[in-house]
């Protein structure tokens, strides 16, 4: 069951920077260099390259079915207790030895899974508007503070729902669909439409890929202070807000979404991804100077457009104010260069290990 705190864990994992797989054999290419970093090959690096998923019926049939749930017709089920298969509506507050650990509401599935042992079956046979008591252990597999600790949680059932889905026909795919009429055009939708994903992924892997080659020949001869530090401030300022969303001191917050970790061990790592974002910055800003990758007025308005609609902002203006222009500028320049390395790399099957 995850009852934890809100966000608790979110950036929880934004310490640690993942490697990329990739070689970065020279291929006799330029190498680029200024006062701050040095890199020694950025274009024709040999980065590994991702196959390309096939689309399987199966894969269709899923992408469906998760379009038919997605237009499931609800049922109310109030008049009859909980039964398995039923979407629960509940209020919620858990305590362990005496101390509340969460509160707040939630919608249960029975059978699903989803919630620790004993819970989706101690809602069985209670009725709307009925408050009880479960007293349940949490599984030793559970978050370090709370694994193999008693449980007890004070529960109101507010509904119970079921549901159906609809039939898929070629009038339902005419409802959902914007160009399919019948079924048989929206299979076929949905395979183009899964297939362009893949290839999607795989082209975002060959990036990624290339991209780590480029980092792993760029060796930083000189930090600017001044952008180490800001980049580390911001860091630690992220965690603190999360901190206090959560209700905690920040030590405490370390303690419970980062396996433990003290302040003076966050104030290293911080120092650490701040120097990399900076690495990162550098060698971003000396590739688009150098291959003459800057946008035009007219390609960053459009640009600005698409991360709109991407991130679901009712205008730019209001995205810059809730991101920061700055923040999705250096996003951008990053993905212009990502985009160029990798059209310009040489790609290479996947080594055995």
């Amino acid at each position: 069951m995850n009852m934890k705190k809100k966000l608790i864990a979110v950036l929880a994992g934004a310490m640690v920077l993942s490697s990329l797989a990739g070689c970065s054999k020279l291929s006799g290419s330029k190498e680029l260099s200024n006062d701050n970093i040095k890199i020694s090959q950025y274009k024709g690096v040999e980065a590994e390259k991702a196959e390309i998923a096939e689309v399987t019926e199966e894969n269709v049939d899923a992408e469906i079915q998760s379009v038919l749930y997605a237009n499931r017709i609800v049922n109310d089920a109030a008049d009859r207790p909980v039964q398995s298969g039923d979407t629960v509506s509940i209020n919620y507050t858990g305590t362990s030895e005496g101390e509340e650990f969460d509160s707040g509401t939630l919608d249960v599935e029975i059978g699903s899974g989803r919630m620790i042992p004993g819970f989706e079956e101690g809602l069985i046979g209670h009725s709307v508007g009925e408050s009880f008591e479960l007293n349940l252990t949490f599984p030793e597999s559970y978050t370090p503070e709370l694994a193999g600790k008693p449980a007890v949680f004070a529960i109101t059932i507010n509904s119970i729902t079921t549901y159906t889905l609809p039939e898929l026909n070629d009038q339902f795919v005419q409802d959902v669909s914007e160009d399919a009429k019948t079924v048989e055009e929206f299979k076929k939708n949905i395979k183009k439409e899964l297939k362009e994903k893949n290839e999607e992924a795989a082209r975002t892997s060959l990036e990624n890929n290339a991209w780590q080659v480029v980092l792993d020949n760029t060796e930083v001869k000189k930090y600017p202070e001044k952008q180490v530090q800001e980049q580390k401030e911001a860091l630690v300022a992220q965690y603190k807000q999360l901190a206090e969303m959560n209700g905690l001191e920040f030590a405490d917050f370390l303690s419970q979404a980062m396996n433990g970790m003290t302040e003076e061990t966050f104030e290293s790592e911080a120092e650490k991804v701040a120097k990399q974002t900076v690495k990162q910055s550098l060698a971003v800003d000396l590739i688009m100077k150098k291959e003459k990758l800057e946008l035009s007025e007219k390609e960053l308005d459009n640009v600005m457009k698409e991360y709109k609609e991407k991130f679901g902002f009712e205008s730019v203006d209001a995205m810059k104010e809730s991101i920061g222009e700055d923040a999705l500028l250096a996003d951008i320049h990053l993905s212009t260069v990502k985009t160029w390395v990798a059209d310009n790399c040489k790609p290479v099957e996947k080594t055995s290990k």
